[in-house]
């Protein structure tokens, strides 16, 4: 039987690891501490050696080259692969190829900046995460007098509903229930997650009824739940944090298991719900999905793979949600012709029934866009082909070198981004291209036609794609004294995008100079910009609709592919990932609605229509819903209900927990009254 007390005595021994890169074998020579040697020898996965001859030409370009044909890509984007020798060995309790002071693997694109990883969160002694267990006092770290990181401590669930208590009067027809997911449990085991998009998926629901409304929380009972529990500790990794290996493993264990991927467990869904019907699913950024009961949050048989009914690897956690229930959504795949970007069909959300209704290639073959949303309108989907890739090889390599999925991610500053618009009658993309200079974006706000031809796109604007960076908890939970600690600024900003046939025009000419949706309302000056550069390409300049920050954002989602007028989103004063204050934004005019609490946290609001709202024909007519976490007092939650009109608050029902209360991502509002039920 394994001890780990073994291992000091093996530091001091000799080890000595070679790549013999003429046969591709790897030769361990091992003296122990009793004396013998052991041999052996290795063959590396032939998968991960055609990828890297693949992707190593002999004179690979400076950069990723565009494609030139409209439908047919045919450039791709070429890779260097960098090995850094071993200068020492470490340990037998740990994986030596997933060191990076042993070895480095850079499958990134030679014109990209190197890749700096964050360091590592120092792990709690003695840290044993259970749901059975009431959580323990919240490091000061993480609660403060001033206030809350998003940092998400140790957590308790609660299953039995919470009755809260109301200040002021909930609005008679708002019945039916918000439901929210987000991370929750970031430690299991001595091991902790890394990225706040990783920890154990905790999904939160607030019933209303009669005026009255109750919370629970629950964590996702998924495989991903259930394995690294079982093994205490994370065996099965996320976004930016890698399985962790058995610490009483030996050197041999080590070796062999850089030649057995990983298990391809995928389900720790802790960014979106949806429910159109009466089946409500959990969702990430993968082809796995969690049906959950949406009164108890119990799961609902085995996990729902994507893959299993069509022919993509991954989906997008944003679908959009026709009026008839037919959900659309985004997913990944990949062929001979190279990575591909396909818009997916669900009647009803029903997975089983799901099939392909357009795709169109990546730009780089071998390096697809990070995108975690899309546009929809009447006629069109529209996808933002952004510089920030993952590089396939680096995926690859990644699953036997113990990397996370964002260590294979690189952003081009120096590239621009494509619109790519795509017909929904025909599943042909438009034969224009649509570019702008280098920017990054989680979600879309909305997007709608106009009746001179033109499209409108709003969107969070976030000016670097290394965002995904700040998000590290080794940065989240810095100081905001700390000239170290990442910020990032997101813009509501407009995008136009002309439809028509732009071939007789001039090179450079402006082609949105009568276009009365590139600027705002009474206001002179600023105006969004579309310039045609070359024959059928043109150039985009987008429009700050106002300069406050505004991320996860919502709308009134009975005008979503629309015309609108109203936006709704959070922000921050700080351009840090804490979200004290509530926005209403007219994007017409570009005036702004602000709420705050200095004793809460806010998170993304819901807006639901009131019963008066259709017939009226006014949009914001209605109330904005979000869970609110106090700052100083991390076991209370509560729910916060604004007019929408004015933006001032109706009612606020606050619960008090037996447990820490975390933030969440996204939810869905389904109401007791509605058949079909969108965002």
């Amino acid at each position: 039987m394994c001890t780990c007390e073994k291992d000091t005595a093996f530091e001091s021994d000799e080890r000595i690891l070679r790549t013999l890169s003429s046969r591709h074998w790897l030769l361990v020579l091992h003296a122990s501490c009793s004396s013998w040697l052991t041999l052996a020898c290795f063959t590396v996965p032939s998968e991960v050696l055609r990828s890297i001859k693949a992707l190593d030409p002999a004179a690979p370009p400076s950069r990723p080259q565009p494609q030139q044909p409209r439908h047919r890509p045919q450039s791709l984007s070429q890779s260097r692969v960098h090995f850094t020798q071993p200068k020492s060995l470490i340990g037998r309790s740990q994986n030596p190829l997933a060191n990076p002071e042993l070895t480095s693997l850079n499958l990134s694109p030679s014109s990209a900046a190197p890749f700096s990883e964050p360091s590592p969160d120092p792990v709690p002694p003695q840290r044993v995460f259970s749901t059975h267990q009431q959580s323990p006092s919240v490091p000061e770290q993480v609660v403060s007098a001033s206030r809350r990181s998003p940092d998400p401590s140790e957590c308790s669930e609660a299953p039995t509903p919470v009755q809260g208590v109301t200040e002021g009067v909930i609005p008679a027809w708002l019945e039916g229930r918000l439901t929210r997911v987000g991370p929750g449990a970031r430690h299991v085991g001595n091991t902790s997650y890394r990225h706040l998009f990783d920890p154990l998926a905790l999904l939160h629901l607030v019933s209303i009824q009669r005026g009255d409304a109750t919370y629970t929380s629950k964590y996702l009972d998924s495989d991903t739940y259930k394995a690294n529990l079982a093994a205490n500790r994370i065996v099965v990794g996320g976004f930016g944090t890698a399985p962790f290996p058995d610490p009483c493993r030996t050197l041999y264990d080590s070796i062999t298991s850089w030649f057995t991927p990983t298990p391809k467990i995928k389900d720790n869904c802790l960014v979106n719900v949806l429910q159109v019907t009466d089946q409500m699913v959990v969702m990430t950024a993968t082809d796995e999905v969690r049906v959950v009961d949406p009164e108890t949050l119990d799961i609902i048989g085995d996990k729902r793979t994507i893959s299993d009914y069509v022919a993509v690897r991954q989906a997008s956690p944003h679908p959009h949600v026709d009026p008839d229930g037919t959900v659309y959504n985004l997913a990944a795949s990949g062929s001979r012709e190279g990575s591909t970007y396909n818009i997916i069909s669900l009647p009803n959300g029903r997975i089983e029934q799901a099939k392909i209704e357009a795709s169109i290639l990546a730009r780089w073959r071998f390096h697809p866009a990070y995108i975690h949303s899309f546009a929809i309108t009447e006629h069109y989907f529209v996808l933002l082909d952004m510089p920030l890739n993952f590089g396939i090889g680096a995926l690859l390599a990644g699953r036997y070198l113990g990397r996370s999925f964002q260590e294979a991610m690189v952003w081009y500053p120096n590239e621009k981004v494509q619109f790519r618009v795509i017909d929904r009658r025909t599943g042909l993309e438009h034969p224009t291209i649509f570019t702008s200079e280098a920017f990054f974006t989680f979600h879309h706000i909305n997007a709608y036609e106009t009746d001179d031809d033109m499209l409108v796109i709003d969107t969070s604007y976030i000016e670097s794609g290394e965002v995904v960076k700040s998000l590290y908890f080794s940065n989240l939970n810095k100081s905001e004294s700390d000239p170290t600690k990442m910020k990032f600024d997101c813009v509501a900003k407009r995008f136009v995008l002309p439809l028509g046939d732009v071939g007789e025009m001039p090179t450079e000419s402006e082609l949105l100079e009568d276009v009365a949706d590139a600027r705002l309302e009474n206001q002179a000056g600023d105006s969004a910009s579309a310039r045609k550069v070359k024959d059928y390409t043109i150039h985009l300049q987008g429009l700050t609709l106002n300069p406050i920050f505004f991320e996860m954002p919502r709308i009134n989602y009975a005008y979503n592919g629309k015309p609108y007028r109203y936006a709704y989103a959070v922000a921050t004063e700080e351009k840090y990932f804490d979200f004290t204050m509530l926005v209403k934004l007219d994007v017409k005019t570009g005036e702004k609605k602000i709420w705050k609490d200095p004793a809460y946290m806010v998170s993304e609001p819901v807006f639901v229509a009131s019963p008066e709202s259709k017939s009226s024909g006014v949009e914001d007519d209605g109330v904005v819903l979000t869970l609110l976490l106090h700052k100083t007092n991390p076991r209370t939650v509560a729910l916060l209900v604004l007019d929408a009109k004015d933006f001032n608050q109706i009612a606020k029902v606050e619960f008090e927990t037996q447990g820490t209360v975390t933030p969440t991502f996204h939810g869905q509002f389904v109401s007791s009254f509605d058949q079909i039920h969108g965002y």
